[in-house]
């Protein structure tokens, strides 16, 4: 991913989140497999078009 994006949800940089990757990588792995990962729900947002009708974006 590019450098230039904005912080994540969870306040963190890519920069920040790549020097402890391994460590988050086997910590999800951890939570997937006991099933207590609980992804946060996406942002829906209508997105109008010329013509009146919409769209959902996630």
């Amino acid at each position: 991913m590019e450098g230039k994006k904005a912080v994540g949800i969870d306040g963190m940089t890519k920069a920040e989140y790549s020097t402890h990757l391994e460590e988050y990588l086997e910590m999800l792995e951890r939570r997937i497999k006991n099933k207590s990962y609980k992804p946060k729900p996406a942002r829906k947002v209508d997105i109008s078009k010329e013509d009146g009708q919409g769209r959902q974006d996630c």
